[in-house]
């Protein structure tokens, strides 16, 4: 007989470990890259991408000169980098190429974005997080369209299970919205309440190989596998408040950033592990 070992779902919490220290100010957007075969981030007000291999746990570290930078998405075998007023085709050591423009407004930065058919989804934001002044925009290489308004801190885009529609955290907020992406007329979406969070600040969304949703809990040191009827909650902690993404590698190995943000001298030297990126397992092997 085949002796066959069958990944599960971890239950209870696990802690997370330190993979890479004192890597930026505001670690964000972390993915798996398919071609380049690393996990990349962003530190969003200095505008480096930052990419982490697996295994040997190589750090690399790139300065494309765009900052702030709200995401780097894997494209091709480079990124698309989401800025302040375009989006720019770049990969490591190349030059960069105007993929799609943003309306240049003023005091509005980018942060997070998804290439979810075809288009990229970037959620804007007030460079002070100004109540109302945050907005989620539809960009190709040809147009530029926002498609809902009047919000705070839109975060953290990922598609919805079935690969329809988008969900993303507005952390202002405390909810996690659906937006019909293939609606004919996006001057018309309605958010779709998907989620209610009272108690903590939903930050970064990440999915799982199985398709469970993740959610990092902003100024909590936790990143929270979101219930089902099918599956439990589960917790991932790190020894820093300020959780902000998570990603996964293809074998289910979680990497997660965190953030420095708005420390004094007298706090970064009580939290030297803010603004690095922890690892952890949530899968078991069973027979």
């Amino acid at each position: 007989m085949t002796d066959v070992r069958r990944p599960v779902l971890k239950t209870g919490n696990v802690t997370a470990r330190v993979l890479a220290r004192d890597l930026g100010e505001l670690l964000e957007s972390p993915r798996w890259h398919p071609t380049r075969r690393c996990i990349s981030l962003v530190d969003i007000p200095t505008g480096r991408v930052i990419e982490i291999t697996p295994g040997t746990h190589v750090v690399a570290e790139y300065n494309p000169g765009i900052a702030p930078l709200g995401a780097a998405l894997p494209y091709n075998s480079g990124y698309l980098l989401v800025g302040a007023d375009g989006i720019w085709e770049w990969s490591p050591n190349s030059a960069t190429t105007l993929w799609g423009s943003i309306p240049t407004q003023p005091r509005i930065v980018s942060n997070d974005a998804v290439f979810h058919a075809g288009a990229v989804w970037v959620g804007r934001m007030g460079d002070h997080e100004q109540p109302g002044a945050g907005s989620l925009w539809r960009i190709t290489p040809d147009t530029a369209r926002a498609v809902v308004s009047d919000l705070t801190l839109p975060n953290g885009l990922v598609p919805a299970r079935e690969g329809t529609d988008l969900l993303f955290a507005e952390s202002a907020a405390r909810r996690i919205y659906r937006v019909a992406t293939q609606a004919r007329d996006l001057d018309s979406v309605v958010l779709e309440p998907f989620l209610e969070v009272p108690d903590w600040i939903p930050d970064g969304l990440a999915r799982d190989g199985s398709g469970h949703l993740w959610v990092a809990r902003w100024g909590e040191g936790i990143v929270t596998r979101i219930e089902t009827s099918s599956v439990p909650a589960f917790d991932v902690t790190v020894p820093t408040p300020q959780t902000t993404a998570a990603a996964f590698d293809p074998l289910g190995v979680m990497y997660i950033t965190t953030a420095r943000e708005n420390f004094d001298a007298q706090r970064r030297l009580a939290d030297p592990l803010a603004g690095s990126v922890f690892t952890a397992s949530v899968l078991d092997t069973d027979r």
